[in-house]
């Protein structure tokens, strides 16, 4: 959103807060919500068979923690430097206030850092799952711990979510990257190092 954040220093919430509140925004009512595996693990395939688009997401508390973000890659400026013409889709959302009991939510893109964008427009950057799949295996081939194999930089601690847009600009499903890279066997492998520049995106 745009606007300044007057947040009070008495205020109290976390990532998850900002998480909730922009899926309960645009979440459909027939949604999937992952991990997608076991008796729903039919229903998860669907969506990535239908027209759908997807974004990446990283829900932060709020504005002073975004650059905890950079301690999360092996060389974050390289990282930046190949990423960020192709980062339309991966936004890091934060949580503050407009004024008092008015809790609202700003977005800016991950690595070009365009800021003052609107939620709704989140919703309409989708990528398609091909070219998603791509950046998301650049990306992670960039994340501490993101050799073969590994876990690409994903702790507990770790707010990323994928999600699923629907054709009506409606979040259809919902998971974590973990679940996504399992889902759509992402994997880092030596043969993205040379991606990582120029992932065609």
């Amino acid at each position: 959103m745009i606007g300044q954040d007057n947040t009070p220093r008495t205020m109290i919430w976390w990532e998850k807060t900002v998480e909730y509140y922009f899926v309960a925004k645009y979440l459909s009512k027939t949604a999937a919500i992952a991990p997608l595996d076991g008796k729903h693990e039919k229903a998860g395939d669907n969506i990535f068979t239908q027209d759908n688009k997807w974004i990446l997401i990283e829900f932060k508390r709020s504005k002073d923690d975004l650059a905890d973000e950079k301690i999360k890659f092996i060389n974050y400026e390289q990282a930046k430097n190949a990423l960020s013409a192709f980062d339309g889709h991966h936004f890091l959302i934060y949580g503050g206030f407009l004024g008092p009991g008015k809790f609202d939510l700003w977005a800016q893109t991950y690595f070009s850092e365009k800021k003052g964008i609107l939620l709704n427009e989140i919703i309409q950057n989708g990528k398609r799952l091909g070219a998603f799949r791509l950046y998301v295996e650049s990306y992670i081939t960039f994340k501490k711990g993101g050799s073969p194999g590994g876990s690409g930089g994903l702790g507990l601690m770790d707010y990323t979510q994928v999600a699923c847009i629907n054709k009506d600009e409606e979040i259809c499903a919902c998971m974590s990257l973990s679940d996504f890279r399992r889902s759509v066997g992402v994997k880092p492998t030596p043969e993205v190092e040379h991606k990582r520049a120029t992932p065609g995106m």
